[in-house]
């Protein structure tokens, strides 16, 4: 199946948007599981999607040398989009580098085969008209909040970001690396989203070891990050 989509996808001509950002492909697939870009090499579970979710230098070397990391990608179920930062006190052109930058590594993902889950990166209001460019509309989507919601301004921008998202793409439902806010939770609830929410890697890190060491209260939820 995945061969049969590569060949059909290798055939066809690229769409691109007003900003010439490349036009994505919908993804319908929620994972069980996430894996970092940098520690899929020693993942012996491929039963997993690979996500983006790191600092620039951990995923930096996939924007220069794609070509040596689709292998590895590839034994895996799929992979959620490039999350490279896009912070709301950048210059708008570096936030639109950004923001192509990402689109394109999708789009050189999806065009050789592998099921890609959009990935949704905005910053304030004035990314609003680019951000959301090439992405497809009733699909499964991802957005990353971990170390993005500790301030009432990230909460406010995160719930403006979903608000704008989901007015603009209609998506069959939100895929949250990291911490919901409450807030967004209602959000969630009120436009009637389905979501799905995945524990950042050093959430779920701390929460194993404090769950190790205190069994009484395995289950907990922590807070926000």
């Amino acid at each position: 199946m995945r061969d049969d989509l590569k060949v059909i996808r290798l055939k066809e001509k690229p769409n691109f948007t007003g900003f010439k950002i490349p036009v994505l492909y919908p993804c319908h697939y929620i994972p069980e599981k996430l894996i970092a870009f940098s520690k899929m090499k020693n993942e012996m579970n491929k039963n997993s999607f690979v996500h983006f979710y790191e600092i620039d230098e951990k995923i930096l070397p996939f924007a220069r040398n794609r070509g040596n990391y689709i292998s590895n990608i590839n034994q895996f179920q799929g992979a959620i989009g490039c999350d490279y930062s896009m912070y709301r006190n950048m210059p708008i052109f570096i936030q639109e580098y950004q923001t192509l930058l990402n689109h394109e590594l999708m789009f050189y993902m999806q065009k050789l085969g592998i099921s890609v889950i959009p990935n949704v990166r905005y910053g304030d209001e004035c990314s609003y008209s680019f951000c959301f460019e090439g992405i497809p509309k009733n699909s499964i989507l991802s957005i990353g909040t971990h170390g993005c919601i500790k301030t009432e301004d990230d909460i406010n921008c995160h719930i403006k970001g979903i608000q704008e998202t989901i007015r603009k793409l209609k998506p069959e439902a939100l895929i949250f690396y990291g911490a919901v806010h409450e807030e967004i939770e209602a959000l969630l609830y009120c436009k009637k989203v389905f979501y799905r929410k995945f524990d950042s890697d050093t959430s779920s890190y701390y929460k194993s070891v404090f769950e190790k060491n205190n069994p009484f209260l395995e289950g907990f939820e922590f807070g926000g990050e």
